[in-house]
């Protein structure tokens, strides 16, 4: 069995590679689609988002915890078959979901495109486990090519798109090849011999039931973080949409880094709770946490203070209204050095963790509509903010009730707060250093660069540094491997 730290290692380098690739594609779609297509595209990534998180029922969260224990064997048929079920469901939904989604955003491009899309939820849904199968199977190590292969065809077809001036229907193509690429990897690097007299409707059964709470969760996540474009989607028109959308874009590093640490420790954080070693859970929960804070809060520093050179370099001078949205929607970062849900499910707490997600999401809809329509598309972000606060609040209370300590000791406070006035200090000097030299784009994100290489040097020599010590050691073994 591989350590926390090599199977994290696989998880970051695997999203890692994804993420890069994905963002060079967000960057190619940006300038080769006009506003209103890319903002067709953008709708569609939003349903896909919804549709995949209603229809995987949680099995990514069950996968993980049955596939763990040592009647894999007997669990492993029954996730295949549950996946496939629901995904020739979602196939047999998808024309009434289209005409949901054409309603909501006004327009008629998903009922026009309905066949296609279908496929592409369907896909979705299945390989929406794949990540945890992989880690549940300890075969994490063919996880950089389950993402990297995928995700440069991707790539490479949108440089296509851009070259040739293809239009979105040329893109969604390419998306279904991308996901078709996801199930076939799937197929051939998840699978493991299993007997179909394994198959009992008790346990699929079990296995629904157990992720339905987080399953729920999840998908009121989703609705929850895609309420703000919803609500937009429907009150505004295409081009703001898309406008809107690239300014609520988070870079996907920041949440990657997060889920390939907290995703490894979800067993050894159940272990420790069903011994009842609580002060163990604790001590491992408070690590994982200061772990993150270095990387986690100075990106969120750099984002927010370079936002206008990352977005004119992301998506393009078509998209510079795009930056006050995207300045105010960077300042939730702040508050992800923790994946809660990985607690929640360790502690047998995935119902509590839905209840959760629904108060926040209501929280959320009532305030998007309200700011949306009182001062327009910057009340929707202002909405997001107040509902994360509240709800990441709620959830270090319970936790505090849950491992029965002071709230004061389950949360890295005071390091938290004082990386953060570090870190958006060092961001505003280089800012300034950078409006007094130039106003290149390029040369702001060379500062933006600088910025959070110095900040988290700075956290990791005052708040903590496991990241930077772990950086260290493989450079270090890498060196001398080379020098034998």
């Amino acid at each position: 069995m591989a350590s926390i730290k090599t199977n994290s290692t696989y998880m970051l380098i695997s999203k890692l590679s994804k993420t890069v690739l994905d963002v060079v594609a967000v960057m190619l779609l940006a300038r080769a689609l006009s506003v209103q297509e890319y903002g067709f595209y953008k709708q569609f990534l939003v349903s896909q988002q919804i549709l995949t998180a209603v229809m995987s029922l949680g099995i990514p969260s069950s996968t993980i915890f049955y596939l763990s224990s040592e009647r894999k064997r007997e669990y492993l048929a029954n996730v295949y078959i549950a996946l496939g079920i629901i995904s020739i469901l979602t196939i047999l939904i998808t024309p009434l979901s289209a005409k949901l989604f054409d309603l909501n955003f006004k327009t008629s491009f998903f009922t026009t495109n309905w066949l296609e899309l279908a496929i592409i939820y369907a896909l979705s849904v299945f390989v929406t486990a794949s990540e945890n199968m992989l880690i549940a199977l300890d075969k994490l190590k063919y996880m950089p090519i389950y993402v990297l292969l995928p995700s440069a065809f991707w790539t490479v077809g949108i440089a296509f798109s851009l070259i040739f001036e293809t239009n979105v229907n040329f893109v969604l193509m390419i998306f279904l090849i991308r996901y078709l690429l996801y199930f076939i990897l799937t197929v051939v690097f998840a699978h493991e011999k299993f007997d179909f007299k394994q198959l009992r409707r008790n346990r699929m059964k079990e296995i629904l039931l157990f992720g339905l709470p987080v399953g729920v969760s999840s998908m009121i996540g989703l609705f929850s973080s895609n309420i703000s474009k919803l609500v937009i989607g429907n009150l505004y028109d295409t081009e703001t949409f898309a406008i809107f959308s690239n300014g609520a874009y988070e870079i996907p590093l920041l949440s990657i880094i997060g889920s390939s640490l907290f995703s490894v420790i979800i067993p050894q954080l159940k272990n420790h709770f069903d011994m009842k070693r609580l002060d163990e859970v604790n001590r491992l929960w408070n690590k994982a946490g200061l772990s993150m804070i270095p990387i986690i809060v100075s990106l969120a520093s750099s984002f927010i203070i370079f936002s206008e050179p990352i977005v004119l370099f992301l998506f393009s001078e078509k998209y510079v209204k795009s930056v006050p949205y995207f300045t105010l929607y960077q300042i939730g970062l702040f508050f992800r050095i923790y994946s809660y849900g990985s607690l929640f499910i360790a502690t047998g707490k995935s119902k509590l963790y839905m209840i959760n997600a629904a108060i926040s999401m209501v929280l959320n809809l009532v305030l998007d509509i309200i700011l949306a329509i009182l001062i327009g598309p910057i009340g929707a972000i202002i909405a997001g903010l107040i509902s994360t606060f509240v709800l990441v609040i709620l959830q270090l209370y319970q936790i505090s009730m849950i491992l029965n300590m002071s709230i004061l000791k389950i949360y890295p406070w005071k390091e938290w707060m004082l990386s953060i006035g570090l870190s958006l200090l060092i961001s505003m000097g280089f800012y300034i250093a950078y409006r007094f030299f130039s106003t290149s784009m390029y040369l702001g994100l060379g500062f933006a660069v600088v910025s959070f290489g110095i900040s988290f040097l700075v956290l990791s020599r005052f708040v903590d540094n496991q990241v930077l010590e772990y950086a260290l050691s493989i450079v270090k073994r890498k060196t001398k491997a080379r020098a034998k």
